[in-house]
């Protein structure tokens, strides 16, 4: 990364070596260039376009960062003679702005939990019952289309069963409820996330969904 300083100023920064960019910045400050600026960097030293202009390199400092509650702000410039330095401030982002920023991660989590499919079982067999949103428009859409006392096969991870429409509609049921409760997950946190009034009490919500998932991987290692 580079900064272009102009009379102790930093006009640009911290940036990839642009070549064209630095040139039009130089020219709206009517600087006269010598020669063409280099298309790339030739060392890490400064390069020097006059006394009072030059490219020299830029290092970030800046803390960890939640972005979930939040955000750089900066940069605040510490200037040497051969580099500058980029500081950035971590700043809490405001409560309500934060609080979208979690419905945002509770949602995608709710979609992650209905689409991963659920186990159910039929003929005595343990199946798996895709419920993206696709899958379960199959299993409804062939139910609807079923007559009574009529069977079908259909094709399981686990292998092919004939399945009567009880069966097809047990399937459909199991669904149905599943994604449902997969809502009502969602609707529970985002109730926690109005409530919040603090940074703190936004966070908890976090470390409680990191919880509930290292849960379900644990379940899941163990029935495997």
């Amino acid at each position: 990364m580079f900064a272009l300083i102009h009379k102790n100023e930093v006009i640009s920064g911290p940036r990839d070596w642009d070549r064209a960019f630095f040139t039009f910045l130089l020219n709206s400050k009517n600087v006269h260039l010598n020669m063409p600026i280099p298309r790339a960097p030739l060392d890490n030293e400064p390069y020097h376009i006059d006394t009072n202009t030059k490219i020299v390199r830029a290092e970030i400092v800046q803390g960890s960062l939640n972005p979930l509650v939040e955000y750089y702000q900066g940069p605040t410039w510490e200037l040497f003679e051969d580099k500058v330095l980029a500081h950035y401030a971590t700043i809490d982002t405001p409560i309500e702005f934060a609080r979208n920023n979690f419905k945002e991660l509770v949602a995608a989590k709710r979609y992650e939990k209905e689409i991963k499919g659920i186990k159910t079982t039929i003929q005595e067999t343990e199946v798996t019952l895709d419920t993206s949103r696709d899958g379960r428009n199959i299993f409804i859409q062939k139910y609807s289309l079923m007559q009574e006392n009529t069977t079908v096969n259909w094709k399981f991870p686990e292998g092919w069963l004939t399945i009567t429409k009880a069966e097809l509609g047990q399937c459909v049921a199991a669904g149905v409820t599943y994604i449902q409760s997969c809502f009502d997950w969602e609707k529970s946190y985002d109730d926690l996330i109005n409530a919040a009034t603090t940074k703190a009490e936004l966070l908890q919500i976090e470390q409680d969904i990191k919880d509930e998932d290292s849960s379900d991987l644990n379940r899941a290692a163990n029935v495997n």
